[in-house]
């Protein structure tokens, strides 16, 4: 027997949720819904399948260690810490 709405949120408010979701249990839950709400899980679908693209469509990241090796650059720790000096020494002054 399909579960009702109001029997999933009783107990807790919540959903339970569930790990063994058919298309067919997914569809006769939209069947109770009103139609108002239907326009809202089509949004909701299609955010899931924009993402679902993007996320697996992403570059694989690229390691930069060693990048400068075969350059003529000498960068020593003292240079690195002087640079971050620069760069963040007046962080959180104000410019008046």
């Amino acid at each position: 027997m399909i579960e009702t709405l109001e029997t999933r949120f009783e107990a807790t408010c919540e959903p339970q949720l569930k790990t063994n979701i058919t298309p067919q249990y997914l569809y006769q839950i939209l069947l109770e819904l009103p139609n108002e709400s239907l326009a809202v899980i089509l949004e909701f679908i299609e955010f899931m399948k924009y993402k679902k693209q993007h996320v697996s469509s992403e570059a694989p990241s690229v390691k930069l260690g060693g990048l400068l090796r075969d350059a003529n650059v000498d960068i020593t720790e003292n240079d690195i810490a002087q640079a971050r000096r620069e760069m963040w020494g007046h962080l959180g002054e104000l410019n008046e």
